[in-house]
């Protein structure tokens, strides 16, 4: 790894290679953060790509998901395992491309962000997601890209809000992390971190994701009240 004239590494090959096989090189790698911060609640706890993480968190293991499915069948049985819960109809407004994603958040609250690598599209962090793509439900589409983003499997639990993006109208659900491990991040990401929500806006700061931070917010406040 090349360091520049501070002692800060510069250009990493990502382990994992682009879908066509192209090699991915990260400008200005994100530095981990040590394992006793994924402990801290109120600490900011940062994977990077085939990094340490700790064996547990809240009492959910963190190991690669090897069986991770390969066909978009499989990827559309996950989603039937989604809890019962309605969604309104998802409109898409002219001009935009219909998305899914997800905002997975933990027992404790903390919640998890992908950081796009290079900072793709003017992101430092922010929420997996992804364009649908022929034959995939929104749920199935959220699922792949969460595991796709953060190397987390996880189950869809409820629905967030459909929002604006810069080319994308996404449709956001709540998800719960079961299995999976952020080491294991597809090439889209160089980083991944789990964060407590108090600082969630100083993380993902890009303007487009206020408003899901806005919905969030409210959804765990009634979380907390136990509504």
């Amino acid at each position: 790894m090349e360091k520049n004239e501070w002692d800060v590494p510069v250009n990493a090959l990502h382990p994992k290679a682009h879908h066509t096989g192209r090699e991915i090189i990260i400008h200005n790698p994100t530095s981990a953060t040590p394992l006793a911060n994924w402990s801290l609640q109120d600490s900011i706890s940062i994977a990077t790509p085939g990094g340490a993480v700790p064996e547990q968190i809240n009492n959910v293991v963190l190991t690669p998901w090897l069986d991770a499915p390969v066909t978009r069948a499989g990827w559309e049985h996950l989603s039937t395992q989604s809890a019962s819960f309605d969604e309104p109809d998802f409109i898409v407004p002219h001009g935009l491309k219909p998305a899914a994603g997800a905002v997975i958040v933990e027992l404790d609250s903390r919640v998890w962000l992908a950081h796009p690598t290079n900072q793709f599209a003017g992101y430092s962090a922010t929420f997996p997601k992804g364009t649908i793509d022929e034959g995939y439900s929104y749920r199935a589409t959220a699922i792949k890209e969460c595991f796709e983003e953060t190397g987390l499997q996880v189950r869809i639990i409820g629905w967030l809000g459909d929002f604006v993006r810069s080319a994308s109208y996404t449709r956001y659900y709540l998800a719960e992390r079961t299995g999976g491990s952020p080491a294991d991040m597809g090439w889209e990401s160089q980083a991944v971190s789990l964060t407590p929500t108090p600082l969630l806006k100083t993380v993902a700061t890009s303007p487009m994701d206020q408003p899901i931070l806005d919905q969030l917010s409210q959804y765990l406040r009634l979380k907390n009240h136990g509504v």
